[in-house]
């Protein structure tokens, strides 16, 4: 007897020894640890007394013998209810002893739930990972799921429902090139081969879409295998590196991206420098594949990294590859090959390479891209479920776009991905729930509000009620005070909150850029219909009655009119040269080129030319500089600025007045100011001397005309400049138009 419990002291089960009253006589070591009890404490009890039958209570006495296992709950010295199946069995050769033997599977149970929370939210990512995925069934290739970006990589968005296709049908135009050009149906492509459990095989590829373009990708399959080690499903992702591919900058670019990849596939992608035949970079994955680091693994020669045939076949490749390289005639090249590579603990595996020629910006060789896979080891279901998990988790934390994850019912930041710390500024220390988000996110108390109300409104009721993914717009202010205008497109998984946020600041500033120009197009256009119309009557009608009556005109009816003509014909190019430069400067096509300029000689300049305009009202300029100030500025802007500044100052100002031109240095600037005692400008007018919406226009002291342009390019061009404009008057007392540019130091 004492032989038979240290027996069954060492099952897991517990176990109880009783008499035919079902009275306890001991115990094994299992009921102890699990039930709290002690052994001495354990016969003063009866079965009933530590057992509930949730399904009713059974005849024990029929239960006996049978081996039959039912459903019920062991309760503990703390009076829990742990879940467990009990069997009974008698003692052979007697009728006076039972064994109670029941297995624990409250922690099954616990298990079994965790499986089916990652499980659906592995599934959910997985959806919206922007990595393009699929998952197909090995023994019909038929799709089973896919993401959006699949969807938008394939380009099969009018598709209404791809679903249940053939893999192979996913475009039905789809065709591809491997890497020596060769065209080749996809049910031959080395790597459907291997998800139909042949030839395993990774491919780079040059992927036709549905629509025509060109993309290139990294094919990676992930088998799935069940519990007999049955193949029957796979993983396929298609990481698109077409930047990659055609440039070594674009390949810098989308390291962060490729990194993702290499540190979530098994196989291992490696760069080499074929001069040193040194490797440049080896993914961690080396590590499942030869148990070496892969710093270990970049400081090996090619003699320790492949067996002695297999080196022999690689730097016969290599010399061939790299000649026919360097002769362009890349379809003859070879890129797969199979070898041998050494391991650390002794044991050698057996990988598939394919490699691509990647050249630099003037087309020579600048590294290889490989990737090995190996082809010796396939691993078992459980195991790639629990790497799936550690893929979700690396998605979502080097996801390129911001992901939040919450608590639904608690609305507690679970994590906050690099993307968002780095978009945003703001980590869980800082905003530890979304509620502390509020106030950060959204200083106004007004726009908070706003949004307050829309998220639980429409957010929170959505994923409450509906369970629907939600799509949110708001501008969002960063730690650093930087405003971003976002997306938030939410979705509930079990109690998880998921925001995937997107950044749409630059598409919404060009909006509104866009709205602008149009609205300013509108503008020009009622311009351009106005002002040009009123010259040109003047020209038809003088130019009428000139053909029509030019012989009975005495010599100064035709002086006259000649006269008009000429004043009209030069407000019509004025108006013209105008709005030219204008456009120009709205499209940002004019041409900008900084000169050191000396002011007063270009005010000088300026005036000279414009003798005969001022000296016919007899008014006077008069200059007055403190000393020679020189400015880094465009020479054509500087003249336009100063030419209208001027020609509007002689156009308001009365006969026989001045016009003080005056230039004085400010800190880091040189302010030049043009003073006339005209007219003057009405306080309430003075805003609209500037603005193309309240074009503001009026006659000379000699009725002369503007465009209503002059003073709008005047402000552009001192801007573009890196200068200010600031205009005072006084009505009836004159204007004093000062513009500052930075002087040369």
């Amino acid at each position: 007897m004492n032989h038979k419990y240290n027996f069954f002291d060492i099952t897991d089960d517990i176990v109880f020894l009783t008499d035919r009253n079902f009275n306890i006589i001991t115990v094994n070591a299992a009921a102890v640890n699990t039930l709290g009890f002690t052994r001495e404490e354990f016969p003063a009890k009866n079965i009933p007394d530590i057992t509930h039958f949730p399904d009713g209570e059974p005849d024990l006495n029929l239960l006996a013998g049978k081996g039959e296992r039912v459903k019920c709950r062991l309760i503990n010295s703390a009076g829990e209810q742990l879940t467990a199946r009990l069997r009974v069995t008698p003692e052979p050769g007697t009728d006076d002893l039972y064994y109670f033997i029941f297995r624990d599977e409250t922690e099954l149970r616990q298990v079994k739930k965790e499986r089916n929370y990652y499980s659906a939210l592995l599934n959910e990512s997985f959806k919206q990972t922007p990595i393009p995925m699929l998952l197909v069934t090995v023994h019909d290739m038929k799709l089973t799921i896919s993401n959006d970006a699949l969807v938008k990589f394939l380009e099969i968005e009018d598709e209404p429902d791809y679903t249940g296709w053939n893999i192979a049908e996913l475009n039905p135009s789809w065709r591809h090139l491997t890497t020596d050009g060769e065209v080749i149906d996809f049910e031959n492509v080395p790597i459907t081969r291997a998800l139909r459990g042949e030839k395993t095989s990774s491919e780079i590829l040059n992927i036709i879409t549905k629509n025509g373009n060109s993309k290139w990708c990294i094919v990676s399959g992930s088998p799935i295998y069940d519990k007999k080690g049955g193949m029957i499903a796979a993983y396929i992702i298609f990481p698109e590196i077409t930047a990659g591919i055609t440039a070594e900058k674009a390949l810098r670019q989308s390291e962060k991206m490729f990194k993702l990849l290499v540190e979530n596939t098994e196989d291992v992608i490696w760069t080499l420098d074929p001069a040193s035949g040194k490797f440049l970079y080896v993914s961690p994955s080396v590590k499942k594949l030869r148990g070496y680091t892969p710093e270990e693994v970049m400081a090996q020669p090619l003699t320790e990294v492949l067996t002695d045939n297999s080196l022999k076949i690689v730097v016969e490749s290599l010399e061939k590859n790299v000649k026919l390289f360097n002769d362009s005639k890349f379809d003859e090249m070879d890129n797969f090959v199979l070898v041998d590579q050494p391991c650390k603990d002794g044991s050698v595996v057996s990988t598939e390479v394919v490699t691509t020629f990647i050249p630099d910006n003037n087309g020579k060789l600048d590294f290889i891209l490989g990737v090995s896979r190996n082809i010796t080891e396939r691993k078992n279901y459980e195991k790639r479920l629990r790497e799936s998990e550690s893929f979700l988790t690396q998605v979502i934390k080097n996801a390129p776009l911001p992901i939040l994850l919450a608590d639904f019912e608690t609305a507690k930041v679970i994590s906050y991905n690099d993307k968002f710390i780095e978009l945003f500024g703001y980590n869980t220390e800082d905003t530890p729930d979304i509620r502390s988000w509020w106030p950060k996110a959204y200083p106004d108390p007004v726009y908070r509000e706003e949004v307050r109300k829309i998220y639980e409104s429409q957010v929170i009721y959505n994923l409450e009620e509906l369970s629907e993914t939600v799509v949110m717009d708001t501008w969002v202010t960063s730690k650093s005070g930087e405003k971003y205008f976002c997306e938030f497109k939410g979705i509930r998984i079990n109690s998880v909150l998921v925001f995937f946020i997107t950044n749409l600041t630059e598409r919404k500033k060009r909006e509104n850029e866009i709205k602008e120009l149009s609205r300013q197009k509108d503008k020009l256009l009622s311009i351009i219909a106005h002002d040009l119309k009123n010259p040109f009557h003047t020209i038809m009608g003088y130019t009428e009655v000139l053909k029509d009556e030019f012989d009975t005109l005495d010599d100064t009816e035709k002086k006259r009119i000649v006269n008009l003509l000429t004043k009209a014909a030069g407000s019509t190019y004025d108006l013209l040269e105008h709005l030219l430069d204008w456009g120009r400067m709205q499209m940002d096509r004019m041409t900008f080129d900084p000169v050191e300029l000396n002011l007063e000689s270009v005010i000088k300049t300026i005036t000279g030319g414009m003798q005969d305009i001022y000296s016919v009202k007899n008014v006077k300029i008069i200059t007055d500089f403190e000393k020679l100030f020189f400015v880094r500025a465009d020479r054509y802007m500087i003249n336009a600025i100063f030419r209208n500044l001027i020609s509007n100052a002689v156009k308001f100002s009365f006969p026989g007045s001045e016009i003080l031109i005056t230039a004085s240095a400010e800190k880091d600037y040189v302010a030049v100011s043009v003073k006339d005692s005209g007219t003057g400008i009405r306080h309430e007018d003075l805003q609209k001397l500037f603005s193309l919406d309240d074009q503001f226009r009026s006659q000379g002291t000699a009725g002369e005309k503007g465009t209503g342009l002059g003073l709008i390019l005047v402000r552009e061009f001192t801007e573009k400049n890196g200068g200010t404009i600031h205009v005072t008057s006084t009505p009836g007392l004159g204007s004093t138009f000062t513009v500052k540019l930075p002087k040369i130091r």
